[in-house]
C-alpha cells in the first residue's frame, strides 16, 4: 500500500521472515525508466534518506594540479590533504630530487589506492587506480585503534626494559597509524556517513594519540633517561585509557563512559601530582601523556552526537514513564 502526495510518496515496509525489510518501487516510475527483473539499482545512503537510481555511478574524475616546490617535507601533508579530500588524480610539479622522494614516500607508504603513473623532469602525475569503499571504513578503522593500542602498549614495555629496538619499532608504527587515518578520513570526505563531521574528528584525535606515543619514543631513543617508578605507572594508566576508548568505539555504553571519566580523572590527579617534582626530561614525556588522554577525553562528545544521529544511544535514552 502506498500514499502519494504529487511527486512524494510514502510506502509501507514489508517484512520477510526476521532480517529483510522491502519497499517496493513506483509501478510509473520503473516503466518510465524500464527497471526489468534482475536488473541492478543504485542505493545511496544519505542520513535518513535512501536515493535510488539507474544513472552510472560513473562521474568526472576530480583532479588537481599542485606545485609543491620549496615545502620540502611538508609536501608530504599537502599531497595527503588532496587524498582526503577525495580527488582521483594529481598532477604535482616539484624542484629537485629530494622533493621528489618525499612525493614518492607518501604515495607509497601513505596514500592507500594512489600510483604514480607518469614522471617528467619536474612533475609527477599520481591517480587514484583502486576505490575507498565505504563497506572497508570500519575495517580499517578497528586497525587503526588497535595500532594506536599496541603502540601504548609497547611504549610502555620499552620503558620498563629500556630497550631502544623497542622504541624504534613503536616509532615505526606511525606511519601505519598515518597512512590509515588517511584512508579513513578520504571515505569520510567521499561518503554521506552519519556524523560525517563529528566521526571525522574523532579519526584525527586518534591520529593525535599516535603521534603522541611517537613523540615519547622518539624522545627516549635520544637520551639517557631512568624513567621513575612514577612515570612509569602513569604511561601505564595512559595506556589503559586507550584500550578503554577501543572498548567505547566499538561497543558504547553508558558504563564505559561513566569508567572512562573515571580513569581520565585518576591520570589527571596523577599528572599533577607529580609534575610539581619531575625532572625536565621527564616534563617532554608528562606533556605527551598529558596530550593522549585529552584527545580521549575530545572524542566522547562526538562520539556521542554519531551514535544520536544513527539512533544508537539504547543506554541513555530515557524511558517514558507510564
Amino acid at each position: 500500500m502506498h500514499y502519494t502526495f504529487g511527486g512524494f510518496m510514502k510506502r509501507k515496509v514489508i517484512q520477510i521472515a526476521n532480517s529483510t525489510q522491502l519497499v517496493s518501487l513506483p509501478r510509473s516510475w520503473a516503466l518510465q525508466h524500464g527497471v526489468k527483473k534482475g536488473q541492478e539499482l543504485n542505493v545511496d545512503i544519505q542520513d535518513s534518506s535512501l536515493i535510488i537510481s539507474t544513472a552510472s555511478r560513473e562521474s568526472t574524475p576530480k583532479t588537481a594540479s599542485i606545485d609543491v616546490s620549496g615545502f620540502h617535507n611538508r609536501s608530504m601533508r599537502i599531497i595527503g590533504a588532496f587524498y582526503r579530500a577525495g580527488y582521483d588524480e594529481l598532477k604535482v610539479y616539484f624542484n629537485n630530487y629530494q622533493e621528489l622522494q618525499f612525493i614518492q614516500n607518501v604515495v607509497r607508504e601513505g596514500c592507500i589506492g594512489y600510483e604514480l603513473i607518469d614522471q617528467g623532469k619536474n612533475f609527477v602525475r599520481i591517480k587514484k587506480v583502486s576505490d575507498a569503499i565505504d563497506e572497508e571504513f570500519d575495517h580499517v578503522f578497528r586497525r587503526l585503534v588497535m595500532y594506536i593500542i599496541t603502540m601504548g602498549r609497547e611504549t610502555y614495555a620499552a620503558m620498563q626494559s629500556h630497550d631502544k629496538d623497542q622504541l624504534r619499532f613503536v616509532i615505526d608504527m606511525d606511519r601505519g597509524v598515518n597512512k590509515f587515518t588517511d584512508f579513513c578520513g578520504r571515505i569520510i570526505t567521499m561518503t554521506s556517513k552519519p556524523g560525517q563531521h563529528t566521526l571525522y574528528h574523532v579519526v584525527m584525535e586518534v591520529e593525535k594519540i599516535g603521534d603522541s606515543f611517537k613523540h615519547i619514543c622518539q624522545h627516549l631513543a635520544a637520551t639517557d633517561l631512568e624513567v621513575s617508578k612514577q612515570l612509569l605507572t602513569i604511561t601505564k594508566k595512559v595506556s589503559l585509557f586507550v584500550e578503554h576508548l577501543h572498548d567505547l568505539l566499538f561497543k558504547f555504553s553508558k558504563e564505559r563512559i561513566t569508567a572512562l571519566y573515571t580513569l581520565k580523572n585518576d591520570i589527571d590527579e596523577s599528572l599533577d601530582a607529580y609534575m610539581a617534582t619531575c625532572t625536565r626530561q621527564e616534563a617532554q614525556i608528562m606533556f605527551a601523556l598529558r596530550n593522549i588522554a585529552e584527545s580521549i577525553d575530545s572524542i566522547d562528545m562526538p562520539l556521542i552526537i554519531t551514535q544520536a544521529l544513527r539512533g544508537d544511544l539504547p543506554d541513555l535514552m530515557a524511558k517514558k514513564k507510564s
